[in-house]
């Protein structure tokens, strides 16, 4: 996977959403207010993906991410998210050689809104 940004696009997309997320009157209303100015620069959607997970990882706390690694898998902890940031996620390929020890690599998550299909990362 490939994402081709300039850092100074990444820095001013990043600014962009991070203004309007600040402007939600609720984190769920700020996320899709984050996700809007993100769509709004005519990036591809692998780009939008990239930098829409960029924001939701910068925004969640050390503890919501070690929920969502460890517990993320149970209906409760998904519909908890759903309800409070409208989010959603679903664990990221990390590679199909299986002689990799599977247990030992780090689990990825890639998060989009709840309402929205996920699209390929």
């Amino acid at each position: 996977m490939s994402i081709d940004i300039s850092l100074q696009t990444f820095k001013r997309v990043e600014e962009n959403a991070l203004a309007a997320l600040r402007k939600g009157m609720t984190p769920k209303d700020g996320l899709r207010r984050a996700h809007a100015a993100i769509m709004a620069e005519g990036l591809s959607q692998r780009e939008v993906d990239f930098l829409f997970n960029w924001i939701v990882n910068c925004i969640l706390t050390a503890d919501a991410r070690k929920l969502i690694m460890n517990e993320g898998h149970r209906p409760e902890i998904k519909e908890k998210f759903r309800r409070e940031l409208g989010i959603a996620w679903q664990d990221i390929p990390i590679g199909q050689d299986l002689s990799i020890n599977k247990q030992s690599l780090p689990r990825l998550k890639r998060y989009y809104l709840a309402d929205e299909f996920p699209h390929s990362f």
